[in-house]
């Protein structure tokens, strides 16, 4: 595409570069954005995986010349915009993190259960 049109809407490729790499980074899944969006299924909210699908939609718009003018740059801004929110709150480290806070809590809630088993088994037989 030529002209000034291309100015204005090379920012896109760079936007939807910016979230793949993110995207990456976060959830370790390379590719074009088209392939990570689906592979990430319920790691990404339904809401924020339509907006990746409408960055991708418009990526392929860019190339016919009459239909590229139809795209709102300020939209796919704002899409940006949300997924880098959300991914940035993704990071590996917070997941890590999450994943051994509920593994911690699950332990001391079945060690709490089986002491209370075997406090009343004792109880029971008249050892306590």
């Amino acid at each position: 595409m030529r002209g000034p049109f291309r100015v204005q809407y090379r920012g896109l490729d760079d936007l939807a570069g910016a979230i793949e790499a993110r995207i990456e980074r976060s959830f370790g899944l390379s590719g074009p954005l088209d392939r990570q969006v689906p592979r990430l299924r319920r790691k990404l909210p339904a809401h924020l995986r339509r907006e990746a699908m409408l960055i991708v939609e418009a990526r392929e718009t860019l190339q016919h010349p009459k239909l590229s003018r139809q795209i709102d740059i300020a939209r796919m801004r704002l899409a940006h915009d949300r997924l880098s929110a959300h991914l940035r709150r993704a990071a590996p480290a917070g997941r890590r993190l999450g994943w051994f806070r509920g593994w911690i809590t699950s332990v001391s809630v079945n060690l709490l259960a089986l002491s209370a088993v075997a406090l009343d088994v004792l109880a029971w037989g008249g050892h306590v």
